[in-house]
Formats: C-alpha cells, sequence, structure tokens
C-alpha cells in the first residue's frame, strides 16, 4: 500500500510503502512496517518480524508481485516448512481480508495527525496505532477482539526462538566452489571454510544487511561460520618469514629453489633456534630425489610420521601432498625437520596448525613457523 511522503536522510519527500501480514483467522496483525521502497530486503524485513511476533504459520497468502515470488521468499517458506500460495491474477477478491485492512489504515491511522519527520517516527506511532487500537479492538467480523481470537489458537503455533542461529533461516543463499587451499572468494574477499571442504561445492548463507557473517552449508548441514582471510595481514607474515632466511633459501626469478647445501652448518643452525643439528650436514643436502614428481616412498614416510605426531601435521602434509606445492628436496627437507628431533611432537603439531591457518606452504616459511612457536613454549612460565 502506498503510505504518506516522509523526509529522508537529505531532506527530500519521499513517499513510503506499507508491507504487512495479517492473520487469516482472527484478523491480528502479525507485523507491518512503511519502508522507503518496496523491494526483496523490506519484504524479508517484515515477514522475519512477523513471524519472530506470531510464529509460523501453515500457509502464507501472497500476491504475484515481483518480490512475494522471488527466489528469497521461495527459500525461506521452504526452510520454515511453510506453504507458499500466491494470489489469482487480477482477483481482488481473494485479497480482500488484507485489503480491508489497509483501508482500516487509511480511515483510522493516516487520516490522524501524524508526525512525518522521518520514516523511523511514522514506524513507532504505526505500531502503536496496532497494538492500542486495532489488535485490541472487537473485530466486527468475529464478534471479538483479534487478540483473543488470536490466543485460542496459540497450542498450534510454531514460534521461532530468537538467535543467530534462527536468523539464518532468513538469509540468502548462494553457492561456492572451495579451493585447494580450503578458501572461497565472495565479493571480492576470500573466506576460510570451517572444515576440510576442500574441491566440495558448499552453499553459503549471508545476512544482506550484515554480508560479511557468512555461514557455510554442505549437504544441508551446517558447517560453521567462514572466516576472513586478512591478505595484507597473511603477505606480511609471508614476507617477514622470507626475510628472516639467507638469501639462497628465497625463491629466484626463474621459479626455481636452490640446493640448501648453500648454507653453512652455522648459519643453518643459527636460523633454527640456535641449536646444531644432531644428524650430519651433508646427508640432510644429500639429494635422494630427484627433481619431478614425488615418489611413493616420500610420500608414504611423511604421512606415517605426521599421523604420529598429531592431527593437525597430519592435515597439514597431506595438504601439502595434494597441491603439489613443494619439490621433492623441500618434502625430504621437511621429513627431516620432524625427525631431527630439534622440537617436540607437540612444538611441530602446534605449528602445522598454524600454518594451515594461515596457509603456509613454504618449506621456509614452515620452518620459520616451527622456530616461532617453539621459542612461544619455552617463554610460557
Amino acid at each position: 500500500m502506498y503510505g504518506p511522503y516522509v523526509k529522508d536522510a537529505n531532506g527530500r519527500a519521499v513517499q513510503t510503502r506499507l508491507i504487512a501480514f495479517i492473520d487469516d483467522a482472527s484478523r491480528v496483525l502479525c507485523h507491518g512496517q512503511f519502508f522507503a521502497a518496496e523491494n526483496t530486503d523490506s519484504l524479508i524485513t517484515t515477514l522475519r518480524a512477523a513471524f519472530y511476533n506470531r510464529g509460523i504459520p501453515e500457509q502464507i497468502y501472497v500476491n504475484h508481485g515481483g518480490i512475494y515470488t522471488s527466489k528469497e521468499m521461495t527459500l525461506i517458506c521452504a526452510r520454515l516448512g511453510c506453504i507458499l500460495r500466491h494470489a489469482p491474477l487480477r482477483d481482488g477478491a481473494s485479497k480482500g481480508k488484507i485489503e480491508r485492512f489497509f483501508r482500516t489504515v487509511r480511515e483510522q491511522f493516516l487520516a490522524g495527525n501524524l508526525d512525518l519527520s522521518s520514516l523511523e517516527t511514522l514506524n513507532k506511532l504505526f505500531t502503536l496505532w496496532v497494538e492500542d487500537e486495532y489488535n485490541s479492538k472487537t473485530h466486527s467480523a468475529i464478534g471479538m477482539k483479534q487478540v483473543d481470537r488470536f490466543a485460542i489458537d496459540l497450542k498450534r503455533i510454531r514460534f521461532l526462538p530468537p538467535s543467530e542461529i534462527t536468523d539464518e533461516l532468513f538469509y540468502d543463499e548462494d553457492t561456492r566452489m572451495v579451493k585447494k587451499d580450503n578458501t572461497f572468494p565472495f565479493k571480492n574477499k576470500r573466506y576460510e571454510v570451517p572444515a576440510d571442504l576442500r574441491g566440495k561445492q558448499v552453499s553459503i548463507r549471508f545476512d544482506r544487511f550484515r554480508p560479511n557473517r557468512i555461514v557455510v552449508y554442505h549437504k544441508g548441514q551446517r558447517i560453521g561460520e567462514a572466516r576472513e582471510l586478512d591478505l595484507a595481514q597473511t603477505a606480511s607474515c609471508a614476507g617477514r618469514a622470507t626475510s628472516a632466511f639467507p638469501a639462497c633459501w628465497r625463491r629466484s626469478g626463474t621459479g626455481k629453489k636452490p640446493l640448501i647445501s648453500q648454507l653453512s652448518t652455522a648459519s643453518l643452525s643459527s636460523r633454527i633456534g640456535g641449536r646444531i643439528m644432531k644428524s650430519n650436514f651433508t646427508e640432510l643436502t644429500r639429494p635422494m630425489y630427484a627433481a619431478g614428481k614425488y615418489t611413493n616412498s616420500i610420500k608414504r614416510l611423511l604421512l606415517k610420521i605426521a599421523r604420529f605426531i598429531g592431527r593437525d601435521c597430519y592435515r597439514y602434509v597431506s595438504f601439502l601432498l595434494e597441491t603439489g606445492s613443494l619439490s621433492n628436496i623441500e618434502l625430504e627437507i621437511l621429513e627431516r625437520i620432524f625427525t631431527m628431533g630439534l622440537y617436540s611432537d607437540e612444538v611441530i603439531d602446534a605449528a602445522c596448525f598454524t600454518a594451515i591457518d594461515q596457509n603456509v606452504t613454504g618449506i621456509v616459511d614452515f620452518n620459520f613457523l616451527v622456530s616461532e612457536v617453539d621459542n612461544s613454549f619455552h617463554e610460557i612460565p
């Protein structure tokens, strides 16, 4: 229904629209609200307030307007188990009860002396009128007050508990394919899935008014909230980790990494927590595996060691093997980090957990991370 003109934030007069839902049996107004525009957002806002105020109906009867046949309207009714029905085209009589309510609004509420200084003020006055006058007066058709007639059916009504999880029933929905790093893009940002769903398609629900809160669903099951990645912080951490190692460890312009044998024993030991390696340094630099694909032996060896160390270590090694982000010599170095005895299994497992969280795929960055975690363990009193 078209409402009165009110002033917007810029002082301009805009015509309002009233969206309302009434209970068919009792004529109780479940919720009604004036908006500056009639769109899907305003419809969902009214529908959510109506369901919270008066419960979930068995059926909802609306006209054939564009917002009432939208995907969002269909999804919400399907999630709540509410049958969505549309009135026949060009049949005003089928919508007689809501049209009669709109007539009452025009004759009684809008005919009064209203404060039209803002949309918020108009809605406050409308809510007071509905609760104090419309819903609390005897209705001529049912011969009793609307609220008293509504109370008769309270045992049949399903009410929604107010919570953030319940609010997700009214969220918009879209689908995304999870990448190999367990993230997905959304509105020029990247989000991390709270569970390992790499390579799988997930459904994401998001609040149209708070798009930064995204909830991940997979096969109808709620997985949890996705975490936005701070790309600037991730790049800073990666740059800080790389700068802490000698230049011969960093990636060259040709895309190849030099052999670790270019480092001296003292230099390497100073970079790893100040400890001297227990194994022979020349044995560490021995090129056991040629360049190319990973051999089955190094795969099996790393997975066995990682499973023994801990769950997060096994997840991290599985991720590295699946993505193929490390060369064979780097995998061998990773195996030596696990088995040299410089760090405890607890430290390595905690570092792997952080590596998964920060998407660390380079052996240099991971080695620096292990050293930092080890230092933090020793700093704890």
